[in-house]
C-alpha cells in the first residue's frame, strides 16, 4: 500500500500541491509568529544585559507595585556614599533618567519612531556601555550626546548647536558626540546623554539619582555584595544583581508584549490554518469521490478498509510533513515581512538574530501535520462506505453516512455552544483576559465549523439569488454556473466556508473598529468643548507634554481656559487603575454627565482627598458615593473620600481627583493632554498662531491641533493598524483562493466528459470557460455573504459584551460592499486556471475520458 500510496501522489500532483500550498501557508504563519516575538524578547534581552554589563550590583527606589512607564522615583544622592563605604564597593555612580523628550533641531522635533525617548546622565566607567563614533561624551554642563540613529536622521554633526526639550522649555546644547549603544538594536528609540548637573536640573531630579551602579572588587561574588549593601541600605531601597535587574526589565516588557503581540499573530496563525483544514478537507472529500472505483477495484482484490483509511492517510501524513518543513522556511519569509511591518507602521521595536528555537520547530510540525491528518480522517473513513460491487459501476457515489440525517441538528448544537463560549468569554467569565479571549476565541471556532456544516442547506437558495446577476449577463453559462454549484452542496459550502472565515474576520475587525472610534469620537465631541486639543507629538503609554506648557498658555491673548488633564498609574483594591487629575479650569471645558445629583460644582471641592467615580468603574471596584477607598501610588498610599459620580466609559473611565491629591501620590506631574478653550470675541486663528508660536519655541514635543485635527488623527491611527490587520488576514483569504481554485479543478476532471459533450454539441470555449468563472464567483459571493453575516454578529456579540466599556455597534456599510466585490473579483481570479483548462479540452479526447 505504500508503494500504492506514493504512485497515487505522483499521479495528482496538482492536488497534492494545492493541498501543501495551504498548510504551507498556515504553518508559515505559525512559525512566523514564534520568530518574529522570539527575535524582539530577545533584543530586550540583549539590550538590558548590554547596559549591565559593568554593574555588579544595581540600586532603584522600590515601588508599590511594578510600573509600566512613566517618571520613575528616584533615590537621594546621599545613597551613593554610603554605598562607596561598604566592603567589597571598587566604584558606585549614579545615573539620573528620564523619558519622553528628545532634540530638537531648528524648528524640527525629532521624536523616536515607535520606541521610547530616553535621556540619561552620561555614566562614568566602567557603567558605560556606549561607544563613541564622533566627538567625545558630555564633560561641561549644556553638551550633549546622542545615539548615531538619532544623529543621521536628524543630520546633525559634532559642535552643533542643537535643543533638547525638558519638562520646562527648550534648552540649549551643544552635540559634542554621537555614540552607539554597543553591539545591540534598539530600534525606534533614541538615547541621549547629559552630564549630571544638566540632567539633575532640567529634569526635576535635584540632588537624586534614578539609579545607582555598583562595581565590586575582584574576588567579590555580586550576590554577596548584594546581600551586604540590602543589610547597610533603607527598606525603600531596591537591591539587585546587575543580571537580576536586567531580567527583571526584560521580563517586564516581553510580558506586556507577550499578553498582546503573540496572542494577536498567533490569533492570525490559527486562522490560517483553520482554513487550510477546510481546504484540505474538501480536496481529500473530491479526491476520495472521485476515486471511488479504484478504491472499489482494490477492495475486490483483497484491500480491507483500514488498509484503504491508513493509504488514505498515509497520502495526508506525507503532504503534511512536507507541507510543514516548507512551512517552516516560509515562515522565516513571512516573519520578514511582518517586521517591515511594524517598522513601516511605525512600531519601532528592536530586533536581535533570528534563531528557530525547538519549541517553534515542534509546535509548526505538530500543527502542519495534526491539521492534515484530522482534515483527511473523515474523507478516508467515507471511502470505506460504498459496497465494492456497487462502486465498480459507472457514475457510482459514495452514500451518507448513518449520521448524515442528523446534520442541521449537529450543526446547530455547534453554532450554540460557540455561540455560549464566545459570550462566556466575553462577558460572564471571571478569568483573566488571555483566558477569557482563548474562550471567545474557542467559540468563535466552533461556530465557524457549525456554520460551515449547515452551509449545504443554504446553498440552493443562495445560488438562486447570487447565480441570478450571472444568468442576467450570460443567461446559458450563468445557469450552467447555477445549476453546478448546487449539484454538490457539501461541496460547494465547504468550499465557500474556508472564504467566509477570512470574510468575517475582515468584517468583524471593521465593525470593531468602527466602533471603536464612533464611541472615542462621540465622547470627545460629548464631552471635551475646547477649540485646541493638545498631546504629544511621539505615540505611546506613558509619554507627556511638558508640563510647563499650560502657564504659558493661560498669558496667551485670547484664551479664556486651559484644562490639563494630568495622569499617572495606581492600584485600587490590587487592580491596576490610570488616575486622572484636573484642576480648577476643568468645568469651562469639560462636560462631565453627573449622576445623582451631581454637579459641576463638585470639581472645587476635590481638595487633598476627594475623588469623583465613573460609574462602571465604581460598580467594577465596589466603591460608592460618600464611601473611601485607598489609592496605591508608586511610593505612597493615601486614602480618597468619593464625592460625585458620573458616567464616562471612554475619556475619564477610572476615578479623578484634584491636583493636591495627585502630588500626594507622584513625585512629578505627567502631564497626558491639554484643551485649550478661546474667548468667544477672539479672532480663533490669531489664537491659534499665537498658541503654536510658544509650542514652536519651547514645547516642539507637544503637537498643537484642532479638535477635527485630533480627531483626524485617531481615525488615521486606527485606519493604520487597520491596514495590518487586514495584511494578515489576507493570508487566510489567500489560502480559500487555493480552495476554490483546487475545487474547480477537480470539478473539471470529473466533469470532463460532460465538458466534451457541450463542446460536442456547440458550445465554444468562451462559453465553457465563462460557466467556470459565473461558477467560481457564485462560491466566492456564498463565502462572502455567510462571511458578511458571521461578521456583523461577531461584532454585535463583542459590542454588546463591552457596552459599559463606552464602545458602540456600528455597521460600516462601505465596507461591507467593497469585501462583497472583493469575495467577487478574487472569485474571478481563481477561476482563471481551472476556466483556462476546460476550455482547452479537446472534444474527442473528453469523451473519451474514463
Amino acid at each position: 500500500m505504500f508503494r500504492l500510496t506514493l504512485r497515487g501522489l505522483a499521479t495528482r500532483k496538482l492536488r497534492a500541491v494545492l493541498s501543501a500550498l495551504a498548510i504551507i501557508l498556515g504553518v508559515g504563519m505559525i512559525a512566523a509568529t514564534f520568530l518574529v516575538t522570539d527575535r524582539i524578547f530577545r533584543a530586550f534581552d540583549e539590550i538590558f544585559q548590554t547596559a549591565n554589563a559593568g554593574s555588579d550590583v544595581v540600586l532603584t527606589r522600590k515601588t508599590e507595585f511594578q510600573l509600566s512607564g512613566g517618571d520613575q522615583p528616584a533615590l537621594p544622592e546621599s545613597t551613593v556614599a554610603t554605598v562607596q563605604a561598604t566592603p567589597g564597593v571598587a566604584t558606585a555612580a549614579g545615573v539620573v533618567g528620564a523619558i519622553g523628550y528628545s532634540i530638537v533641531v531648528g524648528k524640527e522635533y525629532f521624536e523616536a519612531v515607535g520606541g521610547p525617548d530616553l535621556v540619561f546622565s552620561t555614566p562614568p566607567e566602567p557603567f558605560n556601555n556606549n561607544t563613541i563614533v564622533d566627538g567625545r561624551f558630555p564633560s561641561a554642563r549644556g553638551e550633549i550626546a546622542i545615539d548615531k540613529a538619532l544623529a543621521d536622521r536628524a543630520k546633525v554633526r559634532v559642535g552643533q548647536r542643537i535643543g533638547i526639550q525638558t519638562p520646562d522649555r527648550v534648552e540649549p546644547v551643544t552635540l559634542a558626540g554621537v555614540f552607539k549603544f554597543a553591539n545591540a538594536s534598539i530600534g525606534g528609540a533614541t538615547i541621549k546623554l547629559l552630564t549630571k548637573d544638566d540632567a539633575q536640573a532640567w529634569f526635576g531630579k535635584a540632588g537624586e539619582f534614578t539609579v545607582i551602579d555598583v562595581a565590586a572588587e575582584p574576588g567579590v561574588l555580586p550576590t554577596v555584595l548584594r546581600d551586604r549593601l540590602t543589610a547597610v541600605l533603607p527598606a525603600s531601597v531596591k537591591v539587585q544583581t546587575g543580571r537580576e535587574n536586567a531580567e527583571e526589565q526584560a521580563d517586564q516588557i516581553n510580558d506586556q508584549l507577550g499578553s498582546i503581540l503573540r496572542p494577536a499573530l498567533l490569533a492570525f496563525g490559527v486562522v490560517a490554518v483553520l482554513v487550510a483544514i477546510f481546504t484540505i478537507f474538501n480536496i481529500f472529500s473530491i479526491t476520495v469521490a472521485q476515486r471511488a472505483r479504484e478504491l472499489a477495484m482494490l477492495r475486490t482484490i483483497g484491500a480491507a478498509k483500514g488498509q484503504l483509511v491508513r493509504s488514505i492517510l498515509l497520502e495526508a501524513l506525507i503532504i503534511g510533513v512536507t507541507a510543514s518543513l516548507l512551512g517552516l522556511a516560509a515562515g522565516i519569509g513571512l516573519a520578514l515581512a511582518i517586521s517591515a511591518a511594524f517598522d513601516a507602521l511605525g512600531f519601532g521595536l528592536p530586533t536581535a538574530s533570528f534563531q528557530v528555537e525547538p519549541r517553534t520547530i515542534a509546535i509548526s510540525l505538530a500543527v502542519g501535520i495534526a491539521s492534515t491528518l484530522l482534515a483527511a480522517l473523515i474523507p478516508a473513513l467515507r471511502a470505506t462506505r460504498v459496497a465494492p460491487v456497487v462502486a465498480l459501476r459507472e457514475g457510482a457515489t459514495i452514500p451518507p453516512g448513518r449520521f448524515a440525517r442528523f446534520t442541521p441538528v449537529l450543526a446547530g448544537l455547534a453554532i450554540a455552544a460557540g455561540a455560549f463560549l464566545l459570550v462566556n468569554g466575553l462577558v460572564l467569565s471571571e478569568g483573566g483576559a488571555q483566558s477569557r479571549l482563548s474562550q471567545a476565541g474557542l467559540g468563535a471556532v466552533v461556530i465557524f465549523a457549525g456554520v460551515g456544516t449547515f452551509a449545504r442547506y443554504l446553498v440552493r437558495p443562495l445560488a438562486r439569488v447570487l447565480g441570478a446577476p450571472a444568468e442576467a449577463v450570460s443567461s446559458v453559462s450563468g445557469r450552467l454556473a447555477r445549476e453546478n454549484t448546487v449539484r454538490n452542496p457539501a461541496r460547494t459550502a465547504s468550499t465557500a466556508a474556508a472564504l467566509m472565515i477570512g470574510v468575517a474576520l475582515v468584517v468583524f475587525v471593521s465593525v470593531f473598529a468602527a466602533g471603536l472610534r464612533e464611541s472615542f469620537l462621540g465622547a470627545l465631541d460629548r464631552t471635551v468643548k475646547s477649540d485646541l486639543l493638545i498631546a504629544a507629538k511621539a505615540q505611546g503609554p506613558g509619554v507627556p507634554i511638558p508640563a510647563g506648557m499650560p502657564d504659558d498658555l493661560r498669558n496667551v491673548p485670547g484664551v479664556a481656559a486651559v484644562a490639563p488633564v494630568y495622569f499617572g498609574e495606581t492600584k485600587v483594591r490590587g487592580t491596576v487603575s490610570f488616575v486622572n487629575a484636573i484642576d480648577e479650569d476643568a468645568s469651562k471645558v469639560y462636560s462631565f454627565d453627573w449622576q445623582k445629583g451631581g454637579s459641576d460644582a463638585l470639581l472645587a471641592q476635590l481638595g487633598t482627598d476627594g475623588a469623583l467615580v465613573e460609574r462602571d468603574w465604581a460598580t467594577a471596584n465596589g466603591v460608592k458615593l460618600g464611601g473611601r477607598f485607598e489609592v496605591v501610588g508608586p511610593t505612597s498610599r493615601i486614602s480618597l473620600r468619593v464625592i460625585g459620580e458620573y458616567k464616562d466609559p471612554t475619556l475619564f473611565n477610572s476615578y479623578t481627583i484634584g491636583l493636591a491629591a495627585y502630588d500626594k501620590l507622584f513625585a512629578t506631574r505627567l502631564l497626558g493632554v491639554l484643551p485649550v478653550k478661546y474667548e468667544a470675541s477672539v479672532d480663533p486663528a490669531t489664537t491659534t498662531a499665537a498658541v503654536k508660536a510658544i509650542a514652536d519655541e519651547r514645547y516642539p514635543s507637544a503637537k498643537v491641533q484642532s479638535n477635527a485635527e485630533f480627531k483626524q488623527q485617531v481615525s488615521d491611527n486606527i485606519n493604520q493598524l487597520l491596514g495590518l490587520f487586514y495584511v494578515l488576514l489576507g493570508i487566510s483569504v489567500i489560502i480559500s483562493l487555493f480552495g476554490i481554485v483546487t475545487t474547480l479543478v477537480l470539478a473539471v476532471f470529473e466533469r470532463t466528459r460532460e465538458i466534451g459533450m457541450m463542446r460536442a454539441i456547440g458550445a465554444t470555449r468562451g462559453q465553457v470557460g465563462a460557466m467556470i468563472r459565473w461558477e467560481s464567483v457564485i462560491i466566492a459571493a456564498m463565502g462572502g455573504v455567510l462571511g458578511i453575516v458571521l461578521g456583523l454578529l461577531f461584532g454585535w456579540l463583542v459590542t454588546k459584551a463591552l457596552e459599559s466599556e463606552g464602545l458602540v455597534f456600528v455597521v460600516p456599510t462601505g465596507t461591507l460592499i467593497a469585501v462583497l466585490i472583493a469575495a467577487a473579483i478574487a472569485g474571478l481570479v481563481a477561476a482563471i486556471l481551472p476556466a483556462r483548462r476546460a476550455g482547452r479540452l479537446n472534444p474527442l479526447d473528453a469523451l473519451q475520458y474514463e
